[in-house]
């Protein structure tokens, strides 16, 4: 006959506690929130657990849903879906406006320009954004990049 091995009761219950406070689970005496601040701004305490907003994920909201296409904007801090990053960093980002909620930026490599118009269009020799059809305006001496209005 085989004899089996029971772990005592107390090695049993400091597992558990070991392994509820690795995960962060301390049995509801300590939630993980009690309001919208400790979820980072970006997801609703609900009963003691962070219930996020769409773009967010951890355990307080602190990181962006990767597997959801979502990434961390450099410009507003925020989380946005993947084609709507800022890579010029003018605070336009670069995808439509129905998804992007700072607009769309049909230059993101640009950061003078933004519409579909100055992308396309600008003339700006000294590269200070001014120029002939440029988002930022005219440019009076296009050859001197300090200057762009009020040229004698």
């Amino acid at each position: 006959m085989m004899k089996t091995k029971y772990f005592p009761f107390y090695v049993l219950a400091a597992l558990c506690l070991v392994c509820g406070a690795m995960c962060g689970d301390d049995g509801g005496d300590n939630p993980d929130c009690t309001d919208r601040a400790d979820c980072s701004d970006h997801g609703e305490c609900t009963d003691g657990l962070c219930d996020c907003d769409w773009g967010y994920e951890l355990t307080h909201c602190e990181g962006c849903d990767a597997l959801a296409g979502y990434t961390l904007d450099a410009t507003s801090g925020d989380c946005v879906l993947a084609g709507c990053v800022d890579v010029d960093l003018d605070g336009y980002q670069a995808h439509d406006f129905s998804v992007c909620p700072s607009g769309e930026d049909y230059c993101d490599g640009d950061v003078h320009n933004y519409t579909e118009n100055g992308c396309a269009n600008c003339v700006d020799t000294d590269g200070d954004g001014y120029g002939q059809m440029c988002d930022l305006g005219t440019d009076c001496d296009d050859t001197d990049e300090t200057i762009h209005e009020g040229c004698p």
